[in-house]
């Protein structure tokens, strides 16, 4: 078994647009590489900096990845395992209330 991980946690070195390139590098690795011995793993959660809380700083990325989930080619069959701060639930306040459940949906191929 060998793992291929993404776990660029320190948002005080890299900006959010490189966070969310990283992400989806990840993403992307885990739906194409179809040898099943790699678990893929992929740390959307990442530290806070200063100026924010820890919901603002998962709210920049959560929910662009939920969209890139959502959009074509959207047969996404296996996005990996996917770490995340503010997974979603009953909270009102999460970043991005549908992650879980989408993260859920691309990896089982059905929807949830």
């Amino acid at each position: 078994m060998g793992v291929h991980a993404q776990d660029h946690y320190s948002l005080h070195t890299v900006s959010t647009d490189d966070k969310y390139n990283e992400v989806v590098d990840c993403i992307r690795e885990a739906h194409y590489n179809t040898d099943k011995n790699i678990y893929h793993i992929n740390f959307v959660s990442g530290e806070r900096v200063p100026e924010e809380t820890l919901f603002q700083t998962a709210d920049k990325i959560n929910s662009r990845i939920e969209s890139y989930l959502k959009t074509p080619p959207g047969t996404w069959s296996n996005c990996g395992i996917i770490m995340l701060n503010y997974a979603g639930g009953s909270d009102s306040r999460d970043a991005a209330p549908y992650l879980g459940k989408t993260i859920i949906e691309k990896n089982n191929g059905v929807p949830y």
